[in-house]
């Protein structure tokens, strides 16, 4: 089976945290991680990431994306309502949450390096990879898959302009938020 990948590199994260303040002893720039909802995120949210003041939310429907007093939302319009969503990669280590009464504390959560939405769009997968302390999304498309079905809509930002370098510039609450361009390749074989 050919595919064709297209990874879009989720900077905006990074430059949220630049925008909205300086790494400090009690804020270290800390790795993420995906996290499988158990009861220690709010209703609906599937897995989510949390590390140097970014939290992001992976949800059926949309990802939200929150820093300092900014919150971009991402939806992908016109997209399958039956997506499954999972994760991957699952990394050694594992998350503890010690809060509420002992009922509540979740321990020995596993941890991923990787959520995927298969079944997106037809023939078209996005998954969020892990990059340091940012995030990194990637279009995988199917042999015959149409990539024009690609529709990204952020909610929570100004409106949208493309940068000199072919980025996607965000103005929001805590400053730029940039996307880097997309690149493509195809695998053979």
């Amino acid at each position: 089976m050919r595919t064709l990948r297209f990874p879009f590199v989720l900077t905006a994260l990074s430059a949220l945290a630049a925008a909205s303040a300086a790494p400090t002893a009690h804020s270290p720039d800390l790795p993420l991680f995906f996290i499988p909802n158990s009861g220690q995120a709010p209703e609906g949210v599937r897995f989510f990431a949390k590390g140097s003041g970014l939290t992001a939310y992976f949800l059926d429907d949309e990802i939200v994306f929150r820093r300092g007093g900014s919150t971009v939302r991402t939806q992908f319009d016109g997209s399958a309502r039956d997506v499954r969503i999972q994760a991957e990669g699952q990394l050694s280590g594992r998350a503890n949450f010690l809060t509420g009464s002992e009922r509540q504390w979740r321990r020995n959560v596993p941890i991923y390096s990787t959520v995927a939405y298969h079944g997106l769009y037809p023939g078209i997968d996005v998954s969020y990879r892990i990059a340091g302390s940012s995030l990194k999304s990637e279009f995988t498309l199917a042999a015959g898959a149409d990539p024009s079905l690609i529709q990204v809509r952020y909610l929570g930002a100004g409106p949208v302009q493309i940068g000199a370098d072919g980025s996607l510039v965000l103005p929001t609450a805590v400053g730029l938020v940039r996307e880097l361009p997309p690149v493509a390749w195809q695998i053979k074989g």
